[in-house]
Parts: structure tokens; C-alpha cells; sequence
């Protein structure tokens, strides 16, 4: 059975959680998110993974250039083997390799590490490629996570490779539960797509995950909890230490509502009012509270600040804006005010 599994959804939504669950199924291995998809990986447009007009010198730079990107998401492999076998079964094959070949039989020789028969891939900007991941794959499985905006954008601005600008990681958000949602829908057919709810996955962590394993044709397996005992093995360790140190305790379902103690009124309410009925959409209840006029005109600008930086950065799908509003500009008015202090 191959049928690949592919966790995406918006960044800080619990898919590192819900990987590491299914990475400790007997049959499943599901490595931390790799860097793949992205135009730069291809230097070209991932549609186009059928044909490789690269020669065969440069194919190897391409599977040696991917493989040394995500060396510390595939240990512990030998990457020069490895290397060596993806350009080899390229050339066995008598004509030139596609581009899912080097994806492929890294993560295929992954799962054999561990002794599994199925392997995973949990790349949250996924999303934004169904389709070419549907045509490489024409058996595979799509869960997508999903969390209240209020707690993901929170969590987004307690990361460091974020902004701390609720209204940039408001709209980043939005973007995966909306676009990306609708290339998914339309990409993947309805039998092979699913969506889980990180509150539904804390609340009733058994009933959520026997309903995913019966999704993915999987037996349950009681071991699946205990996946926090082995978490730092297959996490980055920067990752494992800081950003996703959570997952590596039992589930607390207390986190779900983390964002009512953590977050301040005004942010709530931008969220909301950013986000409008896509929260019902999700079965997220609104607090009510409309954001006042300097705010309201704080978001209207922001929102075409991120707008044209998403237009610039077209070509990249799963883009995100990283900062916050005019950095350049504040980082020069904050110095300027330093100096102007010590005089």
C-alpha cells in the first residue's frame, strides 16, 4: 500500500502535533516538514514536473541541492547514497527522471529506516500544490488542520520567523483557510480529503484520531498517544526546543483556549473582523466585539501593505508576508528616535 498521507493547512495549527501522532502508527513515518514544492527547488513552475530538461550533471546538483536543504529532516540517512540511488534509478529507467523521483524515494527510504510501509508528508504550504502532489500521487490522502484564528494567530506572533503584527498573521491565515482551502477542494476528491480541527483533536483526542485512521484505511493503535515519548527523534532540534516543545508533552486541552488569556481585546477583535464568516465556516464562535475607528483604518492599511507584497510574490504560491507593516521604515524612525533621546 503506498496511498501517501499529506498534512497541510495554515502554519501553527497543530500539524506538527497531528504528525507526530500518526508517525507513531506502526505503518506510518511521516518526517518533519521538508522544502520541496517551491519554485526555487524546481527552477521552474511545479506544474511542470513531468518534464526534466535538466541535463544529467545538473539533475545531480538538483537531487544534491535538495537532499543538503533538508539534511537535518531526512538523518539519519546517508545522503550521499541516497543521492547516488535517486540518479542511478534515473538512469535505469532509460529516460530523464521526473521531478517526483528525488521527493519520492527520500521519503520512501525514510519510512524503510523505520521499518514502515507508509510514508507521510507534513509541509504545511502543501496546501497550495494539491494539484501537482495529486497528479504524482494519484492514491493519496489530504488532512488538513485547522485552529481558531484567535489561538493560531496568537501563536504565529510568539514565533520567531513571524511578525508580531496581528494584522499581517491575521490575513497570512486567512489566505491558507481560504485559497489554499479551495485549491485543496478542487485538487483532491472529496473520499481522499479530510478536515480536522485542532480543538476537536484535544477535546476528544481518541475519538478524533480512530475517525483519521478509519480515513486513512489505518488500524488505531493505542501507542499513537504515547507519541511525545519518542518526539525528540523526529523533530528538529532548534523546533524541538522552542517553537514546537509543546508537542513533546501528553495533550492538554486546556491550549485550546489559550488565546482568551493570551491575547488582548483589540487583537480579538481584529482577527474577527478580518477573518468575518469564515470562522463560522468552521464552527468558531465570534465574541462580538467590532474593532474601533482607528483600528478599523489601522487594518484597511495593512491590508493593502500585505496585498502588494502578496502580488509581488506571486509566483510562490504558499508565500507568506514575514514582517510586519514597513519595517525598514520603523527600524529608521526607532533609531532616529534613539539618537534623538541621547542628545
Amino acid at each position: 500500500m503506498e496511498k501517501p498521507i499529506f498534512i497541510v493547512g495554515a502554519n501553527r495549527s497543530g500539524t506538527t502535533l497531528l504528525r507526530l501522532i500518526l508517525n507513531s502508527h506502526s505503518q506510518v513515518a511521516v518526517p518533519d516538514e521538508l522544502v520541496y514544492f517551491r519554485g526555487a527547488m524546481f527552477h521552474r513552475a511545479p506544474t511542470h514536473w513531468k518534464v526534466n530538461t535538466l541535463s544529467p550533471e545538473h539533475y545531480e546538483i538538483f537531487v544534491r541541492d535538495f537532499l543538503d536543504r533538508n539534511r537535518e529532516e531526512l538523518g539519519p540517512l546517508d545522503l550521499e547514497q541516497l543521492a547516488r540511488e535517486i540518479v542511478a534509478r534515473g538512469v535505469a529507467e532509460g529516460q530523464a527522471p521526473d521531478m517526483r523521483l528525488p521527493y519520492k524515494h527520500a521519503l520512501e527510504s525514510w519510512a524503510r529506516h523505520y521499518g514502515k510501509v507508509r510514508w507521510g508528508e507534513k509541509t504545511p504550504g502543501n496546501i497550495f500544490y494539491a494539484a501537482e502532489i495529486r497528479e504524482m500521487f494519484p492514491d493519496s490522502k489530504f488532512v488538513c488542520m485547522v485552529r481558531d484564528p484567535r489561538a493560531g494567530v496568537l501563536s504565529m506572533q510568539k514565533a520567531s520567523f513571524y511578525s508580531t503584527d496581528p494584522v499581517i498573521n491575521a490575513l497570512n491565515r486567512l489566505h491558507f483557510m481560504t485559497e489554499g482551502l479551495k485549491i485543496m477542494e478542487a485538487a483532491i476528491p472529496a473520499e481522499d480529503r479530510t478536515i480536522i480541527r485542532y480543538e476537536d483533536l484535544l477535546a476528544d483526542p481518541e475519538t478524533t484520531t480512530r475517525n483519521l485512521c478509519s480515513f486513512l484505511e489505518l488500524d488505531f493503535e493505542p501507542e499513537m498517544f504515547r507519541y511525545y515519548e519518542k518526539a525528540d527523534q523526529y523533530m528538529k532540534a532548534a523546533a524541538a526546543t522552542d517553537i514546537n516543545a509543546a508537542a513533546k508533552q501528553p495533550i492538554l486541552q486546556k491550549k485550546a483556549e489559550s488565546w482568551r488569556s493570551g491575547m488582548n481585546t483589540k487583537d480579538v477583535a481584529t482577527v474577527e473582523a478580518i477573518f468575518g464568516d469564515t470562522m463560522q465556516t468552521f464552527s468558531y464562535d465570534v465574541e462580538g466585539e467590532l474593532p474601533n475607528l482607528p483600528t478599523r483604518a489601522s487594518i484597511w492599511v495593512r491590508q493593502h501593505y500585505w496585498k502588494y507584497h502578496m502580488w509581488r510574490n506571486r509566483q510562490v504560491p504558499d508565500y507568506q508576508v514575514m514582517h510586519g507593516f514597513l519595517p525598514r521604515f520603523r527600524k529608521r524612525a526607532g533609531a532616529g528616535q534613539s539618537l534623538s533621546s541621547q542628545r
